[in-house]
């Protein structure tokens, strides 16, 4: 039997097919390799009569190497489940990597996406330098009120509340006031009634001097008693006299002496005159209980204004005459005064100062922050609302703020550069007395008003001690008469303090 690949059989290109039928042909027609080689070749362009029979069926071949048998074994091993799916198969054959195929054609641009969600804020960015500053721009509207600021230190001495507006040494006023109120209380009535009295306190006691009397009604007899209260007991008692009866005086204290100054009295009716106002000065002693005189006034003066400020005792206006050695001026007959005059103590002697504008019968006079006010009273027309302010530096006049209610013959005092004008006589409608309150502030701009009286009353007399204001006499309107009274009203003023700031030099 011939072999495939002995040298008279090469091996055929075609593989074990062809290797096969060669044996077969070969045997079959006992030729050579050469003439079954062309025997082969020549089958193609044969012609069906010259095809020979079918052979038979060869044997089955071996059994090949399946692609995924890697290491050629028959058995699936490691390795060689590329696709990892447990099964070893022709979806494990990988064959060799192909070129790699050119790029294709870009697609057309597509439809622009939805947008997305906001993603979160970023944290922020460090702080920028200042920029300069830029031009001043137009106020904006007053904004809403902040929040209340964390407390500051603030030096002990930096704001100082005081009783006065008038500023410490080193202070600004700021214009602010705290005020409590006010009080009335009814005291212990005098052992006499009176209406037109001077009253003044010293010491902590309250004087009161002479007035009109009459059992209750009024009259014209003229007392010249004088009676001391003491408010530690709540009990009246009488001192010496006065040197002559008088009323409508005025009495001021200085320097722990009283002076009792002008008013209405029998002196000039027992020399003759026709002038019942006075010129006389008389000084209480309360200490030794005891009178002496000093230089008269250059003029007569009834129900005059009489104030006490820097050492000196001023006396304005009134109803009487000026005197020019005698009786002269005035032709014989009373006036509404706008004479002014001043004492000095250290001397003992009167001086005429510049006039007011309006002469007026029971005005009444006050001081406040370095200033004399002159207000009110009857201006031979009417109860004036006129109010005067005298400066003693300047020497000059000038009108200050109106009071509300018009009177003559209030009571008054000063305390803390307020003035308090107290009741009087309104002179027209009924009841004519009133029992207001009205209180002067200057450094506050005006007038106020304070608890009124427990009653009216007019021609009374106001003293000041220890605080505390006394309220003695005058007379009241009832349907029946106008009777004369011994009330003792007691006035406690409101608590007010003025607020100061400590004045803060530059350092420039």
């Amino acid at each position: 039997m011939l072999r495939s690949g002995s040298p008279l059989c090469p091996p055929s290109p075609r593989g074990r097919v062809f290797r096969f039928l060669t044996l077969i042909i070969a045997a079959s027609f006992g030729s050579g390799c050469d003439s079954l080689q062309q025997l082969l070749q020549n089958g193609a362009t044969d012609t069906p009569a010259n095809q020979g029979l079918p052979g038979e069926q060869g044997l089955p071949g071996e059994t090949g190497l399946s692609c995924w048998d890697l290491n050629g074994d028959g058995v699936g091993s490691d390795g060689e489940d590329a696709n990892g799916d447990g099964a070893f198969n022709v979806l494990d054959c990988i064959g060799q990597t192909g070129l790699e195929g050119a790029d294709g054609a870009a697609g057309p641009q597509g439809e622009p996406g939805a947008q997305g969600p906001q993603g979160e804020p970023g944290p922020a960015g460090p702080q920028g330098e200042q920029g300069p500053a830029g031009p001043g721009g137009n106020a904006g509207p007053q904004g809403p009120a902040g929040p209340p600021g964390e407390g500051g230190e603030v030096p002990a001495d930096f704001y100082l509340a005081t009783e006065t507006s008038v500023s410490p040494e080193g202070y600004r006023y700021t214009g602010f006031t705290f005020e409590s109120g006010d009080q009335w209380y009814t005291g212990t009535p005098m052992n006499e009634e009176r209406w037109g009295p001077a009253a003044a306190g010293a010491d902590g006691k309250v004087f009161v001097f002479g007035g009109f009397g009459d059992g209750g009604k009024r009259g014209y007899n003229l007392l010249r008693s004088v009676e001391m209260y003491d408010p530690a007991t709540r009990e009246w008692s009488y001192r010496a006299d006065l040197p002559s009866a008088r009323a409508e005086a005025v009495a001021v204290e200085l320097d722990g002496l009283i002076y009792v100054i002008g008013g209405y009295g029998e002196l000039q009716r027992a020399q003759g005159g026709e002038f019942d106002a006075l010129s006389t000065v008389d000084v209480y002693d309360p200490e030794a209980d005891s009178w002496s005189s000093r230089d008269l006034m250059n003029s007569l003066r009834d129900g005059a204004a009489v104030v006490v400020h820097d050492g000196l005792i001023y006396a304005i206006s009134g109803y009487g005459a000026d005197l020019d050695g005698t009786l002269s001026s005035g032709k014989g007959g009373r006036y509404y005064l706008t004479s002014m005059e001043v004492y000095d103590p250290t001397k003992d002697d009167w001086e005429y100062l510049p006039s007011c504008e309006i002469g007026r019968y029971y005005p009444v006079g006050g001081v406040a922050n370095g200033l004399i006010y002159l207000i009110s009273g009857y201006d031979d027309f009417s109860e004036s609302f006129a109010v005067e302010v005298y400066d003693p530096a300047a020497q000059s006049w000038a009108f200050g703020p109106s009071i509300p209610r018009a009177v003559e013959a209030p009571g008054a005092f000063s305390l803390n550069n307020r003035i308090y004008v107290i009741g009087g006589y309104e002179g027209y409608g009924e009841p004519y007395e009133i029992d207001a309150v009205q209180i002067l502030d200057p450094a506050a701009g005006g007038w106020t008003t304070g608890t009124p009286m427990p009653f009216a009353r007019s021609y009374c007399a106001a003293a000041l001690t220890n605080g505390r204001a006394f309220i003695v006499g005058g007379e009241r309107y009832t349907e029946y008469a106008t009777p004369v009274v011994d009330d003792l009203g007691i006035y406690t003023p409101p608590t007010t303090l003025y607020l100061h700031q400590k004045e803060v030099l530059s350092d420039e």
